[in-house]
Parts: C-alpha cells; sequence; structure tokens
C-alpha cells in the first residue's frame, strides 16, 4: 500500500521527535551531574587558560623589547654613551608599553641611567636617575617632569662603599653569563607598593661585556584581569608562586591592593610589606582548598563549613621561571543551580519543538514537490558548471530536510565557486564536463614564472595593529591578483606576504612572457595608486613589492597526493624565478627578468641590462634585466620620474639606458677602464642608482687587480 508523503513525514516526524525529546530529557536528568562535574572541569581549565594568555602577553614585552635595545646597541644603532638619545628610547618603550615601570641600563663602571613612569593623581610623567661613580664618591642626580616628587627621589651624594653600586644588584648578575634575558623573582617594589617582575639582558662588544638593561614590570594588573573573571557569583579566584604565596587577589583599583599584603611592624617602626601565605590567609575556603589539593592539576572536591566546594589549581606557563598556579574554588551548589534550570529549559524546549514542528509540518507538506523539482533543475545547470543562478536561494521552506538540501546545494555551489578561486576555473570545468576525478600528473611545459615579496614587510608588520596589517594585506593581494588573472595568469599560492603566478597553464596562452611583464608592471602602477589614493590617508605605508620573473621549462599539473592536490609547478626553472625576486635586494630594484624572458619581450619593452648572475646554489650565470617600463613614451617618462638628478626627455632617457648596456658591456669585455668613465657619467645624471655604484666599486677593485683570464663575467650570489 502506497502512502502519502505527507502523512508518512507528518507521522515520521511526529516520533521521532517525540521520542527523541523524552530520551534527551531522560539522559540529561540521570546524567545531570555528570554534566556538572564536566561543565565544572571545562570552565575551571578555561578560566586557567584565559589567564595564562593574560600573563604571556603581560610580560612577553618586555624580553622583546630588551631583546631589541640589545641588538640596537651592539649593532651601532642605539648610542649608549648618548644619554638624551638612550632616554628617548627608554622614553618611547615606556609610552609603548604601559606595564613598563621603569626601564634602565648599567654599565660595567658602576654608571646607570634609568627613566622611570610617574602617576600622579592619573596623570603620567617621568622621572630620569643618573648615577655617575667617580674616584671618590656615587652620584645621583634625579630630573623629573612634576617637580612633587623632588622631595621623595632626591639628589645624593654618598661613597664609594654605601653608595649604589647596580652591578651588586640581582638583575644585573642574573643577566651575566647568559644569551638571553633572564627574570627574576617577584618582588615588592617599596616605592611604588606595588608587587613587580625585572628583566634584564647583558649586552656585548664583541666578546667584551658594555653592560646590562633591564626593565621593571608591575604585576599588580593581574588582580585587576582577576576581578572581571567571575564564571559564577561566589568564585574565588588566585595566583600564587612556588613559596605558597598569594601574589594576585580580585581588586578593582590600587585602593584595594592592602588585601595583598600584611604589614607587620619592626621595631623601628618601619612598615615591611609581606605577601600573604595560603596556610595563614584569613578566607577559610581558599585554606581548605590548599589543604586538601593533591600533586594532581585535576579538579577535586572538598567540603568547608558545611559546604562543598570543587577547586583546581593549574600551574601557568613556565616560559619565564616564574612557577606560578592559579587557584580557583566554586560552591557547587552555583553550578547545581545552573543545571536544575537548564533542565526544565530542555524539557520545555522540548515539548514546544515537537508542538511547533507538527503544526508547521501539516501545513507546509505539501511545498515539498515544488522545491524538490526546482533543486533538481538547479542540478541539472551544474553539470555544465553554470553557477550563475541562484534559484534555489528563492526556496522558502521550514522543513529541516528541504532546508538542509538547499543549504547543502549552496554549499557545494559555492564551494565550487571557491575551488575556482583555489585553482584555475578551466581547470575546474575540464574536470566536471569530462566527469573526471582529479589525479596526480605532471607535463613537462614552458611557462612564465612570476615571485614577489613585499620590502620591509616585517618592519610594516610592526607599525600597524593585526586588524589594519590584515585589512591592508587583503587590498594588496586583490589589486596584484586581479592584476595577474586580468592577464591571464595564475595565482598558484600565497607565501606569506608574496605571491607565486604563472602564465601558460592550465590554459595555453601566446606571448606569455610578454602577459608576466606587463602584469608585473601594472601591480606597481597600481599599487602606486593605491597607496596616493587611499592608503596615505590612513597613515598606511606603502607596500614596496619586489617582482622576478623568469620563462623557462618546469612540470606542472596536480602535486600532492591521492586525498589533497595542489596544481602547481616543480622545477629548477621555479626557484630559478624566486632567487630573481630576492636579488632585487641586492640591486635596488624592483622588477627583474631573465635572460630567457627578455629574449621575449625585447622588443616591447624597456629594460636594462643588469649583470651575469649565478643565483645562490647555481654556478651557471645567467644575464639579469631591470623591467622598466613599456615601450609607450608616457609609460617611460613615469618610470624615470624620480630616478634622475634632472627632468629629461625621451630621447635623453634612451641615450642614458643605452650608455648604460655600453659600460655593462665594456665591462664583461675587460675594458675597466673605459666602463668605469661611463659608469661614473651615468653617476652624475642618474640620482642614487645602487646598480650603478655596484659596477663603479667593482671597477675599481678589478683595475687594482684584475679577475683571472678565465673570468666570463658572472658574479656568484651568496643570498637568495
Amino acid at each position: 500500500m502506497k502512502i502519502r508523503i505527507r502523512t508518512s513525514l507528518i507521522s515520521l516526524i511526529t516520533v521521532l521527535i517525540a521520542v527523541t525529546g523524552i530520551i534527551l530529557i531522560i539522559i540529561f536528568y540521570v546524567n545531570s551531574r555528570g554534566s556538572m562535574h564536566y561543565y565544572a572541569d571545562k570552565m575551571l581549565r578555561e578560566v586557567s587558560a584565559t589567564v595564562s594568555q593574560k600573563i604571556i602577553g603581560y610580560l612577553g614585552s618586555a624580553p622583546r623589547s630588551n631583546r631589541m635595545t640589545r641588538y640596537l646597541i651592539e649593532n651601532n644603532k642605539l648610542d649608549y654613551r648618548n644619554i638624551e638619545e638612550l632616554l628617548a628610547y627608554f622614553r618611547e618603550e615606556l609610552k609603548t608599553n604601559p606595564e613598563f615601570l621603569m626601564y634602565y641600563f648599567a654599565d660595567t663602571s658602576g654608571n646607570m641611567l634609568l627613566l622611570k613612569r610617574q602617576d600622579k593623581e592619573g596623570r603620567e610623567s617621568f622621572s630620569k636617575r643618573n648615577v655617575t661613580r667617580t674616584g671618590q664618591d656615587v652620584i645621583t642626580k634625579w630630573r623629573h617632569e612634576d617637580e612633587s616628587f623632588r622631595k621623595t627621589f632626591q639628589d645624593t651624594k654618598e661613597d664609594l662603599v654605601n653608595g649604589y653600586d647596580p652591578r651588586a644588584r640581582v638583575w644585573y648578575k642574573n643577566a651575566l653569563g647568559k644569551k638571553d634575558v633572564s627574570w627574576s623573582e617577584i618582588y615588592f617594589f617599596a616605592s611604588d607598593k606595588q608587587l613587580g617582575i625585572s628583566n634584564s639582558a647583558a649586552i656585548y662588544n664583541e666578546n667584551n661585556l658594555i653592560g646590562v638593561v633591564s626593565i621593571d614590570i608591575g604585576i599588580i594588573e593581574f588582580s585587576y584581569f582577576l576581578n572581571h573573571i567571575k564564571p559564577t557569583p561566589n568564585t574565588k579566584v588566585f595566583i600564587k608562586n612556588n613559596k605558597n604565596e598569594i601574589i594576585a587577589l580580585p581588586i578593582k583599583d590600587k585602593t584595594d591592593a592592602s588585601i595583598l599584603f600584611k604589614k607587620p611592624k619592626e621595631p623601628s617602626g618601619t612598615a615591611i610589606y609581606e605577601l600573604h601565605r595560603i596556610e595563614d590567609y584569613e578566607d577559610e575556603t581558599i585554606r581548605e582548598s590548599d589543604r586538601n589539593r593533591g600533586r594532581t592539576s585535576e579538579p577535586f572536591y572538598f567540603s568547608s563549613g558545611g559546604e562543598t566546594y570543587i577547586s583546581m589549581y593549574a600551574p601557568l606557563p613556565d616560559d619565564h621561571g616564574l612557577s606560578l598556579e592559579i587557584g580557583i574554588v566554586i560552591p557547587e551548589k552555583d553550578l547545581m543551580g545552573t543545571v536544575y534550570r537548564n533542565i526544565i529549559i530542555t524539557i520545555a524546549a522540548s515539548l514546544m519543538l515537537i508542538v511547533i514542528t507538527l503544526l508547521l509540518g501539516a501545513v507546509f507538506s505539501k511545498t515539498i514537490t515544488e522545491p524538490l523539482n526546482l533543486l533538481s533543475l538547479e542540478m541539472s545547470k551544474i553539470a555544465n558548471f553554470d553557477m550563475t543562478s541562484n534559484e534555489e536561494q528563492k526556496i522558502s521552506t521550514i522543513i529541516r530536510e528541504i532546508e538542509d538540501m538547499k543549504i547543502s546545494f549552496s554549499s557545494m555551489k559555492n564551494g565550487l565557486r571557491s575551488f575556482s578561486k583555489y585553482v584555475p576555473s578551466d581547470l575546474v570545468a575540464q574536470l566536471i564536463n569530462n566527469n573526471k576525478e582529479a589525479v596526480i600528473e605532471g607535463e613537462n611545459r614552458e611557462l612564465t614564472m612570476f615571485f614577489s615579496d613585499i620590502k620591509g614587510f616585517t618592519t610594516i608588520s610592526e607599525q600597524l595593529s593585526p586588524g589594519k596589517l590584515v585589512e591592508s594585506l587583503g587590498e594588496y593581494f586583490s589589486v596584484t591578483s586581479k592584476t595577474i588573472v586580468n592577464s591571464n595568469g595564475t595565482v598558484d599560492k600565497y607565501i606569506g606576504d608574496g605571491i607565486m603566478a604563472f602564465w601558460n597553464a592550465p590554459k595555453l596562452i601566446q606571448d606569455h612572457p610578454l602577459h608576466a611583464c606587463f602584469a608585473a608592471l601594472d601591480c606597481q602602477k597600481k599599487l602606486e595608486e593605491l597607496f596616493n589614493t587611499t592608503w596615505k590617508k590612513k597613515s598606511i605605508p606603502p607596500f614596496i613589492t619586489r617582482i622576478g620573473i623568469h620563462t623557462g621549462y618546469v612540470v606542472v599539473g596536480n602535486m600532492g597526493y591521492e586525498e589533497r592536490f595542489n596544481y602547481t609547478v616543480l622545477g629548477d626553472n621555479a626557484n630559478l624565478t624566486s632567487r630573481l625576486e630576492g636579488i632585487n635586494k641586492l640591486y635596488g630594484t624592483l622588477i627583474i627578468i631573465s635572460e630567457s624572458t627578455y629574449n621575449y619581450v625585447s622588443n616591447q619593452v624597456i629594460a636594462r641590462l643588469l649583470d651575469k648572475v649565478a643565483v645562490k646554489g647555481k654556478h651557471n650565470g645567467i644575464k639579469i634585466y631591470e623591467l622598466i617600463s613599456s615601450r609607450k613614451k608616457g609609460d617611460l617618462r613615469n618610470a624615470f620620474r624620480n630616478r634622475l638628478k634632472n627632468d629629461s626627455d625621451i630621447d635623453v632617457i634612451l641615450a642614458l639606458l643605452k650608455k648604460h648596456d655600453t659600460a655593462v658591456k665594456s665591462y664583461f669585455c675587460r675594458e675597466w677602464e673605459k666602463s668605469l668613465s661611463l659608469f661614473k657619467e651615468l653617476d652624475n645624471e642618474f640620482a642614487d642608482d645602487q646598480v650603478i655604484k655596484i659596477y663603479i666599486e667593482r671597477l675599481k677593485k678589478f683595475i687594482a687587480s684584475p679577475p683571472p683570464e678565465d673570468w666570463d663575467g658572472t658574479f656568484i650570489a651568496t643570498e637568495k
């Protein structure tokens, strides 16, 4: 007996939802306590992970800053003997990193320069401390932007025995003999009345110690951060060190900081700030938690004051040698109350879902046939790789199965659209039309390959926020990739901030070297327009792009293994293209093309002969050319807009380029004097041309000491 689809669907949906709802309610109720345990365990671990990430991020700036300072001083980019220059650097670092309290440097003679952040009623200022050791005295001088601090920090003059000697301090001694930065233990900054830690690094001139640079960081921020962690109303969170001392408790501001310390008095009446030990702390719940914990970092239960608690101690990352743990204590009733509420909500939601589904199934089941037919029609279009239609979006239904089919179909279509963004759309269409599954295969074909990279991208990434960096890089890739695709190129992959592309695959392209060259020139032009019209207003630096282009035979096709492919190229010529991009740095150029590419395009572009180079890893040299512009006069004039000392017309520019080629060829013919004379003339015309200066330097060396007779003009590159 045949039954109507409407009747069968309603009956099936009713039974399935009813049975499923009842089973879920029973399972949820029976396992509620187990669910609570799981929830508590997960919550404890998430809180621990959150605090861990906060501390890692908070303490991470100091080692990076000290490493940078050490690098700058050791490489003579920062003069530690120039007080004003060093203070300006310290000030910038303190402003950039609000967690830094003090930044200072001490040399091997015991002299020290320190810049301290001051805070008075929310007004920030800086104080300078200069410690100088003479033959007889130790002189300490303070200079304050806010003169109200003069009473607290006064100038002193002491003898050598009693005077301040930074070399005797733990932060100085810890840094000695270490290749990397070092951390002190957490201690109390008496002048600032807060907990802190010091990070220091030894600085050397070759193997001779220059001094030690150090940063003081306040960690009261940990307590501020804990104040915002409240997974349940009565949760208690704290951080302890390996001495079982509490170093962080939830506080709102500095006025609450006193709860972190106990203040016994010395006979002299001077207050000594000490941290609370857990076993002596006034909160009985925290004391009991510590007494009942084992050696594991798993959650455990204990009782205190007639109530049951769940607790956990998790070690924080020990990258800095601090040996800290986060402790969390949650009353069990806080969690069970949530479980009981969830049971009631689940029962109500399940019953409501059953009623609503029955009503909607009865009303709309008759509309199933129409959307199914529409989906079938859209599927037939996919067979022809026609993905322009979106008729399936017109389907409106509340039946989950049909909605799932529509969503799955749309996802499949979007996936195919997305797939065409990862591999050439021609290749996708070919596979679909032939009803063929992609397999590992390749062929030897002549391609023109393109590699690019952004000059100084690391520096740029440090200047921009992560959000602005990602947004700018997206705009950059959009401009360059669309330019490549519009010139019949195939974008292979993005390598960090670089692009790898090629022409003549999968579709055969006539004059593919010319397409690649014009694409490279167009990329440079459009990136300049992007900077001038948009980025300059947003204070985004230009993405100066270096490009290498080479034409040669490579293996192109599906590479990978049976479950994942990448349509790409392999071969020595691909590696050579990458090396050509990198060698732009040596010559100060933006686009370098190989001799094989130049031979194809020499009549359509303006390029100058740069050198004969054996790139890193190769012994045989090839001629390389700087691609300057197309042969349109406007393009050439624009390309030389800032390259000459004086504005010149097209004929003068062409004459200078011809003279440059003559100078390079004379160099290859060992006509040193002639070549040097020509390059000097060019140097007088060009504005800071790195290529010309390289040749002048080489020629002077060769005139003084000529190369051997078998020298063929090849320059051996030692860097990628």
